[in-house]
């Protein structure tokens, strides 16, 4: 049996093999040679990167035999076809040889690209993984300085609202509402006084004897048809003519006392009475003289001396002309100032390194009278700040607002701490005028007197401070408005003794207490804190 190579592009191949065919015991001959077409090598078709001529020859051999030949049968022509078919495999086998060489040089090719791909990616890796902790590591430092950034934001939100809040309370008129001077407390406090005046006038009672003339007298003022005796509730008008007495003897005694020092109708002060003592023109000549004397006295002196001697240090006679001079311009100065409106003579700017411009003393008696100037020296203060707005430029706001921030300031003070004080003379003498009037239109026993004068002196000094803080309101509140007899009754401003649907016929009597209200700047409309305190009669009366 001949043997042929294998096929090395399918080593799964079957070998190409020429065997004997045995023999039979018959006398056939041998069976004639089969011829077997492969069919395998179809794969090859489009495979391998040789070249076109040799990949057509591949494909070529498609049409190779498998010869089965005898020994016998062996002739020169089949041994021509067994070195032709040896032939044509060994170009084969050469060209798949080529092939695998050239694939194995690919592979190894392509093995190197890709242990450099390999290397190149982790090289990428690592510089990727560096970049995103090198971001990472940036991020949280972005964080940080966000938060930080929050933090100051935050920070200078709340200093700018702290900014914009005393911003808002400088320019804000408006008290707050636990504030005493608010209006729902202010009412409150009208209510009380209001209170306090009726028990201080009351007429009813065993222990209070009525004049009958001057009772008669105050009902008649107020144009009151109601006199003593007459009807069952003249005692009620009586009390509310009382009651309103009492009210326009305080306002007008409060009045009186506030404008005592006013610059313009009080003489003016002696400035720097007791700071600089005065010396007499003859005891400055004395001094000058002395000192011509010393210098003639004196030895001749190199000239620098001289020359110092020339210019001499000021004396204290000089320095006490200077003083006297600076005293007399400043003295000039105040008159002038003096001549301003509504200017308190104590007002003047000061310093604390001259005592040449210290505050001057004052006519009025800062122990007893320090209200008078606090308030005097305010209205002097908002009428220059007043002064500055109108005649110097400029856009701001709180210029604007600053006069009224210091009336309400300055009378809320008042309001609270003003003649807070024990015996102080002002509210001494207005309770002993309170009850010098009231004695004029009724009598009491003595027991009761002096419960009477603690009550007065009560009430004296809360209807002050309800006086300084209806002036701390912005806009400033009407508060001395009495309705007169024969008004017609206005439920809207009115309150007393009758139903609302009945008002229509009925008119005032007596206005006990008066009307204090805000009116609009705008309409006739009023905003009201406290109604008029009214006894009604019927309308048409007579």
């Amino acid at each position: 049996m001949i043997s042929m190579p294998t096929d090395p592009s399918n080593p799964g191949a079957r070998q190409s093999t020429i065997s004997p065919i045995q023999s039979n015991n018959d006398n056939n001959g041998p069976p004639p040679p089969t011829r077997k077409r492969r069919t395998d090598l179809n794969k090859y078709r489009g495979q391998g990167n040789s070249n076109d001529t040799s990949r057509q020859q591949i494909e070529e051999d498609g049409d190779i035999e498998i010869l089965q030949i005898s020994p016998e049968s062996v002739d020169s022509n089949s041994a021509q076809r067994l070195q032709n078919l040896a032939s044509r495999y060994k170009s084969r086998y050469e060209t798949v040889e080529n092939e695998k060489g050239e694939l194995i040089k690919n592979v190894y090719e392509l093995q190197i690209k890709y242990e450099e791909l390999q290397k190149n990616y982790k090289e990428l890796q690592g510089r990727m993984d560096s970049e995103k902790r090198r971001l990472q590591q940036r991020a949280n430092e972005s964080d940080l300085e966000s938060q930080n950034l929050k933090k100051q934001l935050m920070e200078l939100k709340e200093e700018a609202s702290r900014y914009q809040s005393a911003l808002g309370k400088a320019t804000n008129v408006r008290w707050g509402d636990d504030d005493s001077n608010n209006p729902v407390q202010l009412t409150k406090s009208i209510v009380e006084i209001a209170n306090s005046i009726a028990e201080i006038t009351t007429v009813k009672g065993k222990d209070v004897t009525i004049i009958d003339n001057t009772a008669n007298e105050l009902l008649q003022k107020y144009n009151c048809l109601t006199r003593v005796n007459s009807g069952k509730s003249w005692k009620s008008i009586l009390a509310a003519a009382l009651q309103r007495l009492i009210i326009e003897t305080l306002f007008q005694a409060l009045s009186n006392y506030l404008s005592q020092c006013d610059p313009r109708t009080r003489p003016k002060p002696l400035i720097y009475k007791q700071q600089v003592p005065s010396q007499s023109l003859q005891q400055q000549q004395q001094q000058q003289q002395q000192q011509q004397q010393q210098q003639q006295q004196q030895p001749q002196q190199p000239p620098q001396q001289q020359q110092q001697q020339n210019n001499p240090q000021p004396s204290n006679a000089q320095t006490s002309n200077a003083q006297t001079q600076a005293q007399s311009v400043i003295a000039a100065a105040r008159e002038n100032i003096q001549s301003l409106p509504k200017r308190s003579s104590s007002l003047i700017v000061s310093t604390n390194s001259n005592s040449i411009l210290r505050n001057p003393s004052s006519p009025v008696d800062h122990n007893n009278n320090l209200e008078v100037e606090i308030s005097l020296t305010m209205t002097s203060l908002v009428g220059l700040v007043n002064h500055l707005a109108e005649t110097r430029k400029g856009s701001d706001d709180i210029t604007k607002i600053t006069p009224i921030k210091i009336r309400q300031q300055i009378y809320a003070v008042l309001g609270t701490r003003g003649f807070c004080k024990d015996n102080h003379p002002f509210i001494e003498q207005l309770t002993t005028t309170i009850l010098d009037t009231l004695s004029r239109y009724r009598q009491m026993n003595k027991e009761k007197l002096a419960v009477l004068k603690e009550n007065t002196t009560k009430l004296v000094t809360e209807f002050v401070h309800l006086y300084f803080r209806l002036n701390a309101q912005e806009p400033i509140p009407d508060f001395k408005d009495f309705f007169d007899a024969g008004t017609p009754v206005q439920n809207n401003l009115m309150e007393g003794a009758w139903d609302d649907d009945a008002s229509d016929d009925l008119e005032v009597e007596i206005c006990s207490f008066p009307l204090i209200s805000v009116k609009s700047t705008k309409d006739n409309s009023r905003k009201v804190l406290s109604k008029a305190h009214v006894v009604p009669r019927k309308s048409g009366k007579k």
